[in-house]
């Protein structure tokens, strides 16, 4: 079963972009978090461009899911200011926490170990990655902070989205789907908002 709590419910992500805050909320985020790595787009424009992707709307984050996630993240990111916008939960497991500060989105997706791999329910789809990308955590270093990545950085951004050298700012998010296993339609209960 599909649990939205939208706190946001009128809030347009296509209208959002980061602005000149979202490095210091990134920076923020991430020391609320004990384990957790940059991901996706935000990890992309640090390692290949040094700067977030022209236009990206959120900053992505990556975690692996723990006991009583579902309350204890939204308290910690409370305490260091930030708003909760959404928790997603689809049959008892936590899928995704959306939190804003200073009008900076940051997207926490939640994995599950599953052997060697790690997976993670999207709204394209099912998402499945090595395990050994992520353990042990990488670290890297971007504008003199520190943080947690990959460990293998140029793997992991092969494998989510394939000729990540060449920039394709043209290209939405949601065109990135080779790292899916199971692309997910309306039948499975779950929706892409609009």
């Amino acid at each position: 079963m599909l649990s939205v709590l939208n706190v946001m419910a009128t809030h347009d992500f296509e209208m959002t972009r980061l602005n000149d805050w979202a490095f210091e909320v990134m920076v923020d985020a991430c020391s609320v978090l004990d384990e957790y790595w940059i991901a996706d787009g935000t990890v992309l424009g640090a390692y290949r461009d040094d700067a977030f992707l022209p236009g990206d709307h959120d900053i992505d984050l990556g975690i692996m899911a723990y006991d009583n996630m579902k309350y204890d993240l939204p308290v910690r990111f409370l305490k260091k200011g930030f708003i909760l916008g959404r928790f997603t939960e689809i049959d008892d497991k936590m899928q995704q926490f959306v939190f804003t500060k200073f009008g900076n989105i940051v997207d926490i997706w939640v994995w599950y170990e599953k052997g060697d791999m790690m997976e993670c329910v999207t709204e394209l789809g099912l998402a499945k990655q090595p395990m050994s990308l992520f353990n042990p955590l990488g670290e890297y270093e971007w504008k003199g902070e520190k943080f947690k990545a990959p460990n293998d950085m140029e793997g992991y951004l092969e494998m989510r989205f394939k000729n990540w050298e060449t920039p394709d700012y043209g290209k939405r998010w949601d065109e990135y789907t080779d790292f899916l296993t199971q692309p997910v339609s309306s039948k499975n209960g779950i929706h892409r908002e609009s």
